[in-house]
């Protein structure tokens, strides 16, 4: 099914673009690998510049999952959204109009990325209390889990056999 089959490349292209995001923040340059390798000796890699990485793949997959067919708002399941993939993409603008590339062209587009999340017909908000619960309390409820106020978030659950999370 092609619809079946966007949505699928957009997950995988958002979690690409997200796993590199976390890669050059944490650790600057790193090798940048976006094809298959087909020997051992096609694994080794040299450093790539974070710019490089931010323009050939965390924007362009951002894009790619935000055109895809994404359900608009996460639907329960904890998989990927199209707010997720906007949210991530103005974290990304706002993150490369400053250190290391600071160019601040980025930050307009970080300002109208966001407020495509803000505007999105309230499908994202912050948990609020009401007459049952505090908002706190929502937030640590599983019931709750991939509502409003989680854009993305990874789920487990404790009793999974060979869960390695402690369960405190």
């Amino acid at each position: 099914d092609v619809t079946v089959k966007s949505s699928l490349l957009g997950q995988a292209r958002f979690l690409r673009a997200y796993f590199y995001y976390n890669l050059v923040n944490i650790f600057g340059n790193v090798p940048m690998k976006v094809s298959i390798s087909l020997s051992p000796a096609d694994a080794l890699l040299p450093r790539t510049s974070v710019k490089e990485i931010y323009e050939k793949v965390i924007v362009p997959d951002l894009k790619d999952a935000e055109a895809s067919e994404l359900p608009a708002t996460p639907d329960g399941n904890g998989r990927v959204s199209k707010g997720a993939a906007k949210a991530l993409l103005a974290k990304v603008y706002l993150s490369m109009a400053g250190f290391p590339i600071s160019d601040p062209s980025y930050y307009a587009l970080a300002r109208d990325k966001a407020l495509e999340v803000i505007n999105s017909n309230n499908s994202f908000r912050l948990f609020e209390s009401d007459g049952d619960l505090t908002w706190f309390d929502k937030l640590n409820n599983p019931d709750y889990d991939n509502r409003e106020e989680h854009i993305f978030s990874v789920n487990y659950g404790i009793d999974i056999v060979n869960n390695v999370l402690p369960d405190q």
